[in-house]
């Protein structure tokens, strides 16, 4: 089955009407559309489908609001609900809906549910839905190349990592990339062979196809604010005009203020997505990676 976001968009929209008689029918079409129509590439529904929240529904008290406040846990967390309460059998769902909401009547409980999880679950279908049309254009896509005596250009596919003093995080993207297949280029790595650091930048920099920029909270100024090394913004610049900015991407720890100059470009937050995240760039850019390694880790 090929998937159509239109569908998806239909299914969606049928689901506002609470009716205890069709509520549940309703949520297990939505995910036996996503299981027949969804590719095994598509690295965002792998991520919702295999996130668990073992006991959920004792660590989630819902009559006293106590929900993540982060909005992916609670994306993740409604996913996760609704498939639950697609796959139970009803006497699991009478219970499950008593002890969220202290309801005694079906109607009511999908009521309180849908009120609770409908429009981040939707947000959630809608990530899905999305990856999956940038997979099948990518799939479709294919150009009728004129004959000529010239032959297309190679996207280089080695990855430069820029870093500062965070030697952990460094290792741990280097490991990420190669478990991968993807080759990291990492300039301290390289021997020196009597260049300047420049020349050495330039040299080193020739056979890589995309950047990953690590800002972390290494120097402290003045005001106390902290911010990356100088290494990692000059080489970040560096990278932008060589490459472009749309094959440079900045993985931002928490705490670390951009300087203005970068403060109106997207960056990867580095928080538990980020590897999700750094793959749609990756891909964008047309660095080729293992997707069916990248699914396992992630």
């Amino acid at each position: 089955m090929v998937f159509e976001k239109s569908e998806l968009n239909r299914l969606i929209i049928k689901l506002k009407s609470v009716k205890t008689e069709s509520f549940i029918f309703k949520i297990q079409q939505i995910f036996n559309y996503l299981r027949q129509s969804i590719s095994n590439d598509n690295v965002v529904a792998n991520e919702y489908f295999n996130k668990d929240f073992p006991n959920w529904e004792y660590n989630v008290a819902i009559g006293d609001h106590v929900l993540p406040e982060d909005p992916m846990t609670m994306k993740q967390l409604s996913f996760f609900a609704y498939n639950i309460l697609a796959e139970a059998t009803n006497q699991h769902r009478f219970a499950l809906l008593m002890h969220l909401f202290r309801v005694w009547k079906d109607e009511d409980g999908y009521k309180r549910f849908n009120e609770t999880f409908y429009s981040d679950f939707v947000a959630a279908l809608k990530e899905i839905g999305d990856e999956e049309v940038y997979l099948l254009e990518s799939k479709s896509v294919k150009t009728v190349k004129p004959q000529s005596n010239t032959t297309e250009k190679k996207v280089p596919q080695k990855v430069f990592i820029i870093h500062g003093h965070d030697e952990r995080l460094k290792m741990e993207v280097e490991l990420f990339l190669r478990s991968i297949q993807v080759s990291p280029v990492i300039l301290h790595q390289q021997e020196d062979r009597g260049r300047t650091i420049i020349e050495k930048l330039i040299e080193e920099s020739q056979e890589a196809g995309f950047a990953i920029a690590l800002f972390t909270p290494d120097d402290i100024q003045e005001d106390l604010t902290k911010r990356a090394r100088q290494n990692v913004l000059l080489e970040t610049g560096y990278f932008m005009g060589k490459l472009g900015r749309d094959r440079v991407r900045m993985i931002v720890r928490e705490g670390t203020e951009i300087p203005s100059d970068l403060s109106g470009i997207l960056h990867t937050k580095l928080d538990e997505r980020w590897k999700s995240s750094l793959l749609k760039e990756l891909k964008a850019a047309g660095i080729e990676y293992d997707a069916s390694i990248a699914i396992k880790i992630l």
